[in-house]
């Protein structure tokens, strides 16, 4: 899907101090923009969170070729979840990698604590996304007890400890992928012959080849196992259910295989219309 010379993405959580969101186009300037908003905003923030991405949006206009060019794309995020945030994030910015060959630089300044960490998390999980910060120039004490902040007192390539590689943290085999992914649509427990016989993989009917059927459930009872040992199901009795941290993960691995499979099928469009 990728063509022609990479991009330099950015992605941009709104917040009321505009100057630390913007700075990074004093530094560089973006050939496509995200603005992410708070997509759940609490009701009394409605009104607000509406005011500041307007305003977001406008000064990204001005500042930037994006608007001209229809590269400001923008997505609502849970502001408040750093799972949301997590995933959505990484949704964004592992299309724009290995679709698009792009390069993506996440400014974590904006945005709630939950968003910024999600940001950050995500980078870690990408191939080359890098998280920038911009630290304000002044911080005041409201009447209220919150905390302003005005100017940019500088900025920070935050590290992303690439120790934290997909391959650590995401199962990569694809029978550990499947046993996440459906419990997670299923949202129940189950047990490892019944899970199987939801996947299609063996039979419901126990004197179909048995050899090859109890094979298959033992190779499966392992890996079943073997997520258990890594915190990502929980085993009761004979039946296993994601943990939190498992439905993460697992939503993590949902994401990245949709779009691995978005990016296959497209590159086989693109071979077959380059043989007519």
């Amino acid at each position: 899907m990728a063509s022609g010379i990479p991009k330099r993405v950015h992605v941009l959580p709104i917040a009321r101090d505009h100057d630390r969101v913007v700075e990074i186009f004093n530094h560089q300037m973006p050939d496509r923009v995200y603005i992410l908003y708070n997509d759940n905003p609490l009701d009394t923030h409605n009104e607000v969170n509406e005011e500041i991405l307007q305003d977001v949006r406008s000064l990204v206009q001005e500042k930037t070729m994006c608007g001209e060019n229809g590269e400001i794309k923008e997505r609502g995020v849970d502001f408040y979840r750093f799972e949301g945030a997590l995933v959505q994030s990484f949704e964004i910015m592992y299309m724009e990698e290995k679709a698009f060959d792009n390069k993506v630089y996440a400014n974590v300044s904006g945005g709630t604590k939950p968003m910024a960490i999600g940001l950050w998390a995500a980078c870690a999980l990408c191939d080359f996304a890098e998280p920038v910060y911009y630290p304000a120039e002044e911080y005041n004490l409201k009447n209220d007890g919150t905390v302003s902040s005005k100017g940019v007192a500088g900025s920070y390539q935050v590290a992303t400890y690439r120790m934290l590689q997909m391959a650590d943290l995401l199962p990569t085999q694809s029978e550990k992928q499947e046993i996440i992914t459906h419990l997670l649509d299923t949202d129940h427990s189950k047990g490892v012959t019944d899970l199987l016989i939801s996947l299609g993989k063996i039979s419901d009917n126990t004197s179909d080849d048995s050899d090859k059927r109890r094979s298959i459930v033992q190779r499966y009872h392992r890996y079943a196992n073997n997520l258990q040992n890594e915190g990502i199901l929980n085993k009761d009795e004979t039946e296993y259910e994601l943990t939190e941290f498992g439905k993460l993960i697992a939503r993590l691995v949902k994401t990245k295989r949709s779009i691995d499979k978005e990016i296959k099928e497209q590159q086989q469009l693109d071979e077959y219309f380059d043989m007519l």
